[in-house]
């Protein structure tokens, strides 16, 4: 348990619990009509898709009203924590080089291929504002760097040349958690930003109150479609196995609920901050923690 306790935001089930998005429900959720704005829509993508599980969002988290008031708060960061790159990561330079060396001819790599290798050997500036491991796989796409690509996602320009709705009409149309699923998910103009992580943000802005919350037959299509650890969690319960079809998913999603719901009293369920979302939240933590190493003495 103390492994748990040291890292809440990896293990805790109780989704609104976890450090981070206490944190961040009374400074970036805590009003609905800054969130509507195309600048709250920025900030919501940049604490997802950069900041969550990061010593900055469990400790120092703010809000950013401009780019500029964003780029001032890290070069403070950086004067403190410096800009050097992690240790080791010239001599990784110099191994890799090498490497390509004898294997004759180095295959060219994308630009954004080289922009990931770059993100991993970044310092402790960089690391103080990410977590790249906190949705589990370590994900180089995390990178402060990120930040101007969302902010650009506040501008009317953006808006006008992608020809998507706008963030500002879309929220305004009081969309279901299906429908701004889709609308994040279906047309790849936000970065990092992938099916689990739309999912975390329909999540977040249900948490605010921005959208209504969705009935259990439409969360358990959305654990069908983002395929991840929710489907995980119920095939670790033994409720469905690898090959059930997506009714059965959202089936057995549906029986859990309704199951935990008739044992749990109101009292335990406002304690844990109880709902669907929460569930495919606890479902995804659950093969995290089994398999954490247990200290009990075998008897004889």
């Amino acid at each position: 348990m103390s492994r748990v306790a040291a890292e809440l935001d990896y293990f805790l089930p109780f989704r609104q619990c976890a450090p981070t998005m206490k944190l961040a429900m009374e400074v970036l959720y805590s009003d609905c009509d800054r969130l509507r704005t195309s600048q709250g829509f920025a900030n919501v993508l940049a604490f997802r898709g950069i900041f969550y599980g990061s010593d900055f969002a469990r400790d120092d988290f703010q809000y950013f009203n401009s780019r500029e008031e964003w780029d001032e708060f890290y070069d403070e960061k950086e004067a403190i924590l410096g800009s050097e790159e992690k240790e080791g990561a010239a001599e990784h330079r110099e191994k890799k080089k090498q490497k390509d060396a004898t294997k004759g001819k180095k295959k060219t790599k994308s630009a954004k291929q080289l922009e990931e290798e770059k993100n991993r050997w970044k310092g402790a500036t960089e690391d103080y504002f990410r977590d790249m491991a906190i949705y589990g796989t370590s994900n180089v796409k995390r990178s402060t760097s990120l930040f101007d690509q969302y902010w650009e996602r506040s501008t009317s320009e953006f808006w006008e040349k992608t020809k998507m709705v706008p963030w500002e009409e879309m929220i305004q149309s009081n969309p279901s958690p299906r429908e701004l699923y889709d609308w994040l998910t279906a047309t790849g103009h936000f970065p990092n930003i992938g099916g689990l992580t739309a999912l975390l943000i329909v999540g977040d802005l249900i948490e605010a109150g921005v959208i209504w919350i969705s009935s259990p037959d439409e969360w358990g299509s959305l654990v069908v479609d983002v395929d991840k650890g929710a489907k995980k969690g119920l095939r670790d319960l033994k409720l469905i196995d690898a090959n059930a079809p997506p009714h059965t998913v959202v089936q057995e999603f549906k029986a859990l609920n309704n199951f935990i719901l008739e044992r749990l009293t109101l009292e335990q369920r406002e304690a844990m901050h109880y709902n669907i979302v929460m569930l495919e939240h606890g479902l995804c933590k659950h093969p995290r923690f089994v398999k954490l190493p247990s200290n009990r003495k075998k008897v004889d």
